[in-house]
């Protein structure tokens, strides 16, 4: 069952780290979430075991996860909301004052606090294996109720470059010292290199020229992906199967493509990006360090 908000609450609000990123992703330009963003959000909190198992939309979530949107939407009351504040069309979770989570009031803290754990709750055991390194602990946001709180976000470990198929030619990615701000690049005897996110391994990786070249393509002039551009790199990914079959732009686009879409753009956290900087419009995917591999 979802906690009461109270405004005189005096205990320190844990939320983690991957939930918090996960709400900030999913969130609409508004920073609101309807039925559907909540599917995204539930779906990301299971790591994908709903559109695993061919749930795609919120229409097809279990009641119990239904449930547990009613009962979080219906604290529009709590902070003001009408009688009607969650009925029908009206009801969503409403987390537009989390744009910057150091300046959350303590109601507001609470509530995402409800929001993460009533949603967690509600998947049970409905979840796919987690990708994170198991050893290590789970990041949380610490979310002290007095004076200016300390938000403290980690990463689990350093995001993780995986090899992609190796069809066609290649470049290859060799790790070397941990770069200040992005890929750095270096003239070799070999293919060109460049170093990866994180620590050093003694990994080599290799990434299709044409995923690289479709990548490039389909940036902005500013090197960015924002969802339009994701969307035109995800249909040549597939040789415009999308497009084929009449989806035209990225809100036609299948939940589990958004879904990578907003686990990719919320790796921006370990380039130094904001606590917000995969939330709505700011969610995109920079590769301005890959003008020249």
């Amino acid at each position: 069952n979802s906690t009461n908000i109270e405004e005189n609450a005096t205990t320190t609000v844990e939320i983690p780290a991957d939930c918090l990123d996960l709400l900030l992703a999913s969130a609409n330009e508004n920073g609101k979430l309807k039925q559907e963003n909540y599917f995204v959000f539930t779906d990301g909190m299971s790591n994908g075991w709903y559109t695993f198992n061919n749930m795609t939309s919120y229409s097809d979530l279990p009641t119990t996860n239904k449930y547990s949107f009613v009962t979080l939407s219906c604290q529009c009351k709590a902070f003001g909301g009408s009688e009607n504040c969650c009925q029908g069309d009206r009801a969503k979770l409403d987390i537009s004052n989390m744009d910057d989570p150091e300046s959350m009031t303590e109601q507001m803290r609470i509530y995402v606090s409800d929001i993460c754990s009533t949603t967690s709750t509600s998947i049970g055991e409905n979840r796919l294996p987690s990708t994170s390194n198991p050893t290590t602990a789970k990041p949380t946001t610490s979310l002290a109720p007095t004076g200016a709180p300390t938000v403290t976000v980690e990463p689990t470990s350093a995001p993780t470059v995986t090899s992609a198929p190796t069809l066609g030619s290649t470049v290859s990615i060799a790790p070397s010292v941990m770069p200040t701000e992005g890929p750095t690049t270096g003239p070799t005897t070999g293919p060109t290199t460049v170093s990866t996110m994180g620590p050093t391994d003694p990994v080599t990786v290799r990434i299709p020229v044409e995923c690289l070249n479709l990548l490039l393509a389909s940036a902005n002039e500013n090197g960015k992906l924002k969802q339009e551009n994701y969307f035109v790199f995800t249909d040549g990914m597939s040789n415009g199967y999308y497009t084929l079959n009449n989806m035209t732009s990225y809100s036609d686009l299948p939940m589990e493509n958004k879904f990578a879409f907003v686990t990719l753009t919320c790796q921006c956290h370990a380039f130094g990006g904001k606590d917000n900087c995969c939330q709505g419009d700011r969610a995109k995917l920079d590769i301005s360090g890959l003008e020249e591999p």
